[in-house]
């Protein structure tokens, strides 16, 4: 459909929604202007409320929400720590950053539901989307239930990350069993 519309207007002006990031590059290649896939942009509702309840300038959270967009949503996606947003630099949030988190299947939060896990009330870090096998799944709710190998997709400040990390593993605060 991209192809033939571009074909057809060369000038035309494209924009693509697709329900997976993976498809963001052929989207792009076949000549869509601006490609919005819905995986994230759960996310990034969520992350730019959470930079609202900081107090963080609209302006600040325009440009950063503008910075994953522009990405291609790399730091919400990215595995190996290349796609960090620090959100260092904005005024209200020291030093926050989104991280990506692998649970292992040693973890003590495997099988459970998020809310069983505590690890936003034990640690502050905010699950904005969870990754199973190629799938993201945007803003899980508490009743999401964990497994082993899940990535997930948090954001806070340095001390909430690090304790989420330990938890995650199995070396933190282990939640009451349920």
């Amino acid at each position: 459909m991209v192809r033939v519309a571009r074909s057809l207007n060369p000038r035309i002006h494209i924009i693509a929604r697709t329900r997976y990031v993976t498809e963001i590059p052929e989207l792009s290649r076949l000549g869509a202007d601006v490609v919005i896939p819905e995986e994230f942009e759960t996310s990034i509702e969520i992350f730019a409320r959470v930079l609202a309840h900081y107090s963080v300038p609209r302006s600040e959270i325009e440009r950063l929400v503008d910075q994953i967009r522009s990405s291609h949503y790399e730091a919400l996606r990215s595995g190996d720590g290349a796609g960090r947003l620090s959100l260092g630099a904005v005024a209200g949030i020291p030093q926050m950053a989104v991280e990506r988190l692998r649970l292992p299947s040693h973890s003590p939060l495997v099988g459970r539901t998020l809310a069983a896990t505590g690890l936003r009330t034990q640690t502050g870090a905010l699950v904005l989307a969870v990754g199973r096998g190629g799938d993201e799944i945007p803003t899980p709710g508490p009743q999401f239930r964990l497994s082993a190998d899940d990535v997930l997709v948090v954001v806070g400040q340095p001390a909430q990350l690090r304790a989420a990390a330990l938890l995650v593993a199995g070396k933190g605060v282990a939640p009451a069993p349920q």
